[in-house]
């Protein structure tokens, strides 16, 4: 029993900590309304969205290993959800595309080879994700790695 106890202390010691970090991260973050004017996406397309859902956006690097372990949770979303990843530090479309293909994602990808999508929204920590409410205003904000559970009730809260 004690054992047990001793685990769920950790637990709860560990999202407290991971939560106010995520926090303390997320301060600079601008967090203003999103706009999706003409997002061209790595495949040449324009991001298509659902204007009565909600919207996640979802700033990654090939490079990151919590980005890479989010991947199935993020891949998951963007079938239920208005989903946006920003790619970042990632280099060319083309190798942005293969890295895609080879971890057999389908989530749409703006490709941001030249930063400027992070520097508007001051994205200084992979991953970092924004969710936006189906009006595309601001609702929440997570820096570092979020549990499927997390990121699901922040969407379907922002979807009320």
């Amino acid at each position: 029993m004690r054992t047990l106890k001793d685990i769920v202390s950790v637990l709860i010691i560990i999202f407290v900590v991971s939560n106010v970090l995520s926090y303390y991260n997320s301060i600079n973050i601008n967090k203003t309304n999103f706009t999706l004017e003409n997002v061209k996406l790595a495949d040449g397309f324009n991001f298509i969205y659902s204007k009565d859902k909600p919207l996640l956006v979802y700033f990654w690097s090939k490079d990151c290993l919590l980005c890479s372990l989010e991947e199935s949770t993020i891949q998951k979303l963007s079938l239920e959800y208005n989903v946006l990843t920003v790619s970042v530090n990632s280099g060319y479309d083309d190798s942005v595309i293969r890295y895609q293909k080879a971890n057999n994602l389908t989530f749409d990808i703006l490709n941001d080879k030249y930063k400027t999508i992070e520097k508007k929204y001051n994205i200084r920590k992979f991953p970092t994700i924004l969710i936006y409410d189906k009006n595309l205003h601001f609702r929440f904000a997570d820096v570092g790695y979020t549990s499927n559970l997390g990121l699901r009730l922040r969407m379907w809260w922002a979807g009320l």
